[in-house]
């Protein structure tokens, strides 16, 4: 599956919540950011996922790809990687700070 991107041309650390949480690397690999469009904003998180993606930078595009052969409505699961949870983490105890503060 091919998805179209918005690239946003900056870190994840100047993208604010909640975008943050849906933006993927762009290049993967690289540092900066993108939206991708459609199906892929909303995969999952899983630690055995079931599909994996790649950038096609020329064309603005993820190109996501089934690790295996997929059941008919099968959910897509994709890995995060270890950065996305770092992050996550850390919003979430800013926004625990600020709330008892």
């Amino acid at each position: 599956m091919r998805c179209r991107c918005l690239v946003l041309n900056r870190p994840i650390e100047a993208v604010d919540e909640p975008l943050a949480s849906y933006v993927y690397e762009w290049p993967l690999g690289g540092d900066n950011t993108a939206v991708a469009l459609g199906d892929a904003s909303l995969f999952n998180h899983d630690d055995r996922p079931n599909a994996d993606w790649k950038t096609d930078v020329q064309n603005e595009m993820m190109v996501f790809h089934a690790l295996r052969d997929l059941e008919p409505d099968e959910e897509v699961f994709i890995d995060y990687g270890e950065a996305y949870w770092e992050r996550h983490l850390a919003c979430t105890s800013n926004a625990l700070v600020k709330a008892s503060t």
